[in-house]
């Protein structure tokens, strides 16, 4: 795969051309995917935690002295904290699926604005992408703990796995991390230093509650996706996005596995 430089100046500034244009829609968006992540953490809570709950409340009323109950007890309830922040980040990674389609099509002009059309993939994306995230995941993991390689190296190589994997529905997992590993290459440099901007922005927005964290998902929603399209070569750098009937649009989305007939 041909792979180009990553200038962050431009991946910026189409990013902010961008946000400009379909900011606000994106914003209400991740919104309400923060409030169904919440309510879905709750309503697991009541089917998972209430047990355990009780089970803790019942042992620390009788004052019972019965060490093999309570590590039972303790182990239920840490059980029920686990499966309630697993479903709530597996909602997360569903609603962030369609977003990353959302920002391609959006960029690709396949989209005019936020659309639910964004969430019709496959069932065997979401899928994918769950398990893909798991991997790179994992591999970071292993590279911080056992400095095999380097965080530094493997994580911006891989930061942008799960939207080749969107972008190419018909890839597999593997083929995925190879493809997005090539792509990287010569750019890993700029890719950290983009990851970098994102940690700290996130961390800065965040101390404004809930409004700062919306808008720096939105935000480098768009970075990432500008980042890939432009190492792909497919960056547009002007503030409008490709029209649908010009036929270099069709060829870059016929390219990308999209016909007509799916805009």
């Amino acid at each position: 795969m041909e792979t180009n430089s990553l200038s962050i100046e431009k991946v910026f500034s189409a990013a902010w051309n961008r946000f400009g244009k379909n900011g606000l829609g994106l914003c209400v968006t991740y919104l309400c995917i923060a409030i169904g992540v919440v309510v879905v953490a709750l309503i697991v809570g009541l089917f998972t935690g209430l047990g355990a709950i009780m089970s803790l409340v019942t042992f620390l009323a009788t004052h019972s002295n019965d060490f093999g109950a309570l590590v039972s007890t303790l182990g239920s309830a840490f059980l029920s904290i686990f499966v309630i922040f697993f479903v709530a980040a597996l909602f997360g990674t569903l609603c962030e699926t369609a977003m990353m389609n959302l920002s391609l099509g959006l960029f690709r002009g396949r989209f005019k604005g936020c659309t639910f059309a964004a969430s019709s993939l496959p069932a065997s994306l979401y899928f994918k992408v769950i398990v893909l995230d798991i991997i790179v995941g994992f591999l970071c993991s292993v590279s911080v703990f056992l400095f095999i390689v380097p965080v530094f190296f493997v994580a911006p190589r891989l930061m942008l796995a799960s939207r080749y994997l969107v972008d190419h529905p018909e890839a597999g997992i593997f083929e995925s991390i190879g493809e997005c590993w090539k792509l990287g290459q010569g750019n890993t440099l700029m890719l950290f230093v983009l990851l970098v901007i994102e940690v700290v922005c996130g961390w800065l927005l965040g101390n404004i509650p809930l409004i700062g964290s919306v808008v720096n998902a939105a935000f480098f929603l768009l970075v990432n996706t500008a980042a890939y399209l432009q190492l792909k070569g497919e960056l547009v750098e002007s503030a409008e996005a490709p029209k649908a009937d010009e036929p270099a649009a069709d060829t870059k989305l016929e390219a990308s596995g999209y016909s007509k007939n799916e805009r």
